[in-house]
């Protein structure tokens, strides 16, 4: 998909040897979007800011990359898919997208590892267990969450973020 020579491609093919892990809005962009292929139904991406921008590049992204998310995300996920395009739909996407998300590997974390972690006050609990997975599993961050994507790169995680991405890919990939 990204072979344009640049550094932003090395990192995107150490990303994918290393696997990354989404984010609950990348997923969720990710599943909206892959539901309106599925149905047709192409009202529900604009919901989400950026979405109609983003899924393409998702779309040939994440099936070649080795995906990770973690209980926690996909929980939040459908809260965010419900409060975007209402409850019965959320269940409808996360039901129709099932051997999307069973391609994804989970990322289990211990409960206790994640509650002592720092940061929980200001980043949450899926923000907190991204961070840790991603470095006691030498994971890349895929994430459009810029707090999120501060915090990863002042501790020295490795990020991927979609705002490079989207820029990377427009400028090479869709003329």
């Amino acid at each position: 998909m990204f072979n344009t020579g640049t550094s932003l491609d090395q990192t995107i093919n150490k990303a994918k040897l290393e696997g990354i892990i989404l984010d609950t809005g990348i997923l969720s962009i990710y599943l909206v979007g892959i539901y309106e292929e599925l149905t047709h139904n192409a009202n529900m991406l604009k919901k989400f800011k950026e979405g109609t921008d983003i899924y393409p590049i998702l779309k040939k992204m994440i099936p070649s990359f080795r995906t990770y998310i973690t209980l926690s995300i996909l929980v939040e996920t459908q809260g965010v898919l419900s409060s975007r395009v209402k409850q019965k739909n959320a269940y409808k996407i996360i039901h129709e997208t099932i051997p999307y998300l069973l391609r994804m590997t989970e990322q289990p974390i211990n409960k206790n590892d994640l509650l002592g972690e720092k940061g929980i006050l200001k980043y949450g609990l899926v923000d907190i267990s991204i961070l840790s997975c991603s470095e006691k599993h030498n994971r890349y961050i895929l994430t459009n969450d810029t707090p999120l994507e501060d915090k990863a790169k002042k501790e020295n995680k490795k990020v991927l973020s979609i705002c490079q991405l989207r820029a990377h890919y427009y400028t090479y990939y869709n003329k």
